[in-house]
């Protein structure tokens, strides 16, 4: 199991909360946190440890999630 810094941590989390500001309010639910969340850190187990490539990785993949969900 991969191992993550405190800092980097708390990055994937900010990175998380400023996707889920883009996802609109009706549709933000815990499951579309928990897919977007996962993108996230699939992105950082690959080695993407900036803040802006960690939003965009789940910023890349709202519209596809919801329009599983629609």
């Amino acid at each position: 199991m991969q191992s993550y810094s405190p800092e980097l941590i708390q990055m994937m989390r900010a990175a998380l909360d400023e996707v889920m500001t883009k996802v609109p309010l009706e549709q933000a639910t815990p499951g579309i946190k928990a897919a977007l969340a996962e993108y996230i850190l699939k992105a950082a187990a690959e080695g993407e440890t900036d803040y802006e490539s960690l939003v965009a990785a789940g910023s890349d993949q709202i519209h596809t999630l919801l329009s599983m969900v629609t």
